[in-house]
């Protein structure tokens, strides 16, 4: 279902305040959000937390004609504090003009865009009241611990959403609302001091996941896949260090791309990213294999949907990399001048308080000619026994040959302007054409252009909801992306497994 915007009534409030702007010969962007979230946190069975909020205000940023610019922002943004931070930010605007600041130019030349999209959901965000959440987040939360066993379980649900309004003065106006919910299990296994926790979660945009039933029926799955992980866990041995030929899974290939080299093609950092000369994209050179394609793009009812940027610019498809050539940056309209990039309406915020900044949507690592896997199987219905046995049928198994599984995501670190990634996985797996082992998880570490350059082969259609949170310049937005259900690499000195040497 979808339904009015709130903001939709402040058309004259945004009237007088561009006007007033523009008395003064400046260019204004008006950014309005309400937001308004709720959580629940259960331990076993007991409620640990519950959360309601409500926030919005009015984020102003103003440009002089030579680009200059000031920002202020205001909660409950009424006519009198909406002005005053109107105010602020005009006198911000012209002393940044007047101390030879950093220009913006590129606002001025945006084209204008009226718009609004306001997505379907299954259940309006008020359908449950925060009492009726947190019974129906206790009721999944006993389907979770017998899934679990006799394993510590704590079980979160989360909703949110994020409506909002930007106008600029030369006409765009854009409405549009960000629906977002989050059902998440995190089991512990405990022996001799020893803990291992794996997790299992479900992104969606309403309640889905705790009212009906093959969602929660999914997540209820994951979680007896997850505990079972979890008590291998604890015998597994640690690998040896080393290079050793690589299988990824989707979500391990979106931190990849994500971390990696999305970061890494930002335009607001390119004077210290490995993508970058000078300040500018290194469009056309070659930076990957010839069958790595790697693409960012906003989806409907996706974790990290955005259809506008926060300049009010329509977010589009930007193909980072084309078959291992780097062609287009993530660039909002301050940047991509200086990155000599096009405007991919990159500009994203975490909130009206602060300016937007070029940040990834759902971002994605495709391979060419990937190989088939059986249809209808669901992702997480794969064991390793299974995967090991579509190696062997593809042939990337001969015997002989050791292949090593890492499974899950479980967040890094990355240098863009080094080129550097380490990350972290939930489980790891040696393959081979006869043996499948489980080894407590280990770091992948290496360079970007190496792993790049190491793809071998995708398996299976594109998965692309693997979902987290983005942080940057203090800025946490929601994130998501993915690839082919697995991705095999070839071995490569620039690429090692942690653990015990």
């Amino acid at each position: 279902m979808s339904d009015s915007l709130p903001m939709e009534s402040r058309t004259g409030l945004i009237g007088s305040l561009l006007s007033r702007a523009e008395s003064e010969g400046l260019y204004a962007v008006l950014r309005f959000e309400e937001r308004r979230g709720r959580s629940v946190a259960v331990e076993g069975e007991k409620v640990d937390a519950v959360e309601s909020i409500f926030a919005g205000g009015l984020g102003v940023q103003v440009f002089t004609d030579t680009g200059h610019n000031g920002f202020a922002a205001v909660d409950d943004p009424g006519e009198d504090r909406s002005h005053a931070a109107l105010e602020r930010a005009m006198a911000a605007a012209r002393a940044a003009e007047e101390a030879g600041l950093s220009a913006m130019p590129g606002i001025l030349r945006a084209e204008k865009t009226v718009g609004r999209h306001v997505p379907d959901v299954p259940y309006a965000f008020d359908h449950l009241t925060v009492g009726e959440m947190r019974e129906a987040t206790v009721a999944f939360a006993r389907l979770a611990l017998e899934a679990a066993g006799d394993l510590a379980v704590r079980t979160g649900f989360g909703l949110s959403r994020s409506d909002w309004r930007i106008a600029r003065s030369d006409g765009t106006d854009v409405t549009f609302s960000i629906p977002r919910s989050h059902a998440g299990v995190v089991v512990t296994a405990r022996r001799d001091g020893q803990a291992v926790r794996t997790n299992a979660s479900v992104p969606a945009t309403s309640y889905e996941t705790i009212l009906d039933e093959e969602p929660r029926g999914k997540l209820v799955a994951r979680t007896t896949r997850a505990a079972a992980l979890a008590r291998d866990l604890l015998d597994a041995p640690s690998y040896p260090a080393g290079t050793v030929p690589l299988l990824i899974d989707f979500a391990l290939a979106k931190g990849l791309a994500h971390e990696a080299f999305g970061h890494a093609a930002e335009t607001d950092g390119l004077t210290s990213s490995i993508l970058g000369d000078g300040g500018r994209f290194r469009t056309g050179e070659m930076f990957g294999g010839e069958n790595v394609t790697i693409i960012d793009e906003s989806f409907e009812a996706d974790n990290a949907f955005q259809p506008f940027s926060g300049n009010g610019v329509p977010r589009r498809r930007a193909v980072i990399l084309d078959h291992g050539v780097l062609k287009e940056a993530l660039a909002d309209v301050h940047t991509a001048d200086r990155a000599g990039t096009p405007v991919t309406g990159a500009g994203r915020l975490s909130g009206f308080g602060v300016p937007p900044l070029p940040r990834m949507t759902n971002i994605r690592l495709e391979v060419d000619d990937p190989f088939p896997v059986p249809g209808g199987k669901d992702f997480y219905d794969w064991t390793p026994e299974e995967v090991r046995d579509l190696l062997v049928t593809a042939g990337d198994l001969p015997d002989g040959r050791k292949v090593l599984f890492l499974s899950g995501y479980r967040g890094g670190q990355v240098n863009p302007a080094l080129g550097d990634f380490v990350f972290n996985s939930t489980a790891m797996y040696e393959l081979t054409r006869d043996s499948v082992t489980l080894y407590k998880p280990g770091i992948f570490s290496g360079r970007i252009e190496a792993a790049l350059h190491s793809i071998e082969r995708g398996y299976g259609p594109l998965r692309l909801d693997a979902a987290g949170t983005c942080g940057k310049a203090g800025q946490g937005v929601p994130s998501s992306g993915g690839s082919h259900h697995f991705l095999l690499m070839s071995e490569n000195d620039d690429i090692r497994i942690g653990g015990r040497s």
